[in-house]
């Protein structure tokens, strides 16, 4: 319990007195309060540069030219894996995130966890409510051969 002391016109007040509502919701076995929330599991997110927030990526992928996409096999993919050329598989598109490095929350690392496969259950683990479409529509360079390794 959190002891909370308050000045009023010099007089202190002791806001932790415990109402008759209070106990008998306690003897009860019911609460008035909301259960603590759960535990953040996702990564923590990293201070970005100036002029690297969501909407600053967002402005420049407006003005941006989408490649044409292609098929692109597995081990192509796996050749782009570093923070200065880094690709994913996402949902079977693939794209290039080198330019989103510096606007992700959270940070370089994180994004190498996916880069140069298939980063489909990490990204819906992390971000279930992103539209991966959107986000990174202009970063698509194409779609994942399945017929190639």
């Amino acid at each position: 319990m959190e002891i909370t002391v308050v000045r009023t016109e010099g007089k202190l007040e002791d806001k932790n007195s415990v109402s008759r509502e209070e106990k008998d919701s306690k003897s009860s076995g019911k609460s008035f309060l909301a259960p603590a929330p759960k535990k953040r599991t996702r990564g923590k997110k990293v201070p970005l540069a100036p002029g690297h927030s969501h909407i600053d990526w967002m402005r420049v992928q407006s003005s941006a030219q989408a490649p044409k996409p292609r098929k692109l096999s597995r081990s192509e993919v796996r050749k782009h894996k570093t923070e200065k050329d880094l690709w994913m598989v996402i949902k079977g598109k693939v794209y290039d995130v080198t330019s989103y490095v510096a606007y992700h929350p959270g940070g370089v690392p994180e994004l190498l966890k996916g880069a140069g496969k298939d980063a489909t259950k990490l990204f819906a683990s992390v971000h279930p409510w992103v539209n991966v479409d959107v986000l990174l529509a202009k970063c698509c360079v194409g779609i994942i051969d399945t017929t190639q390794k």
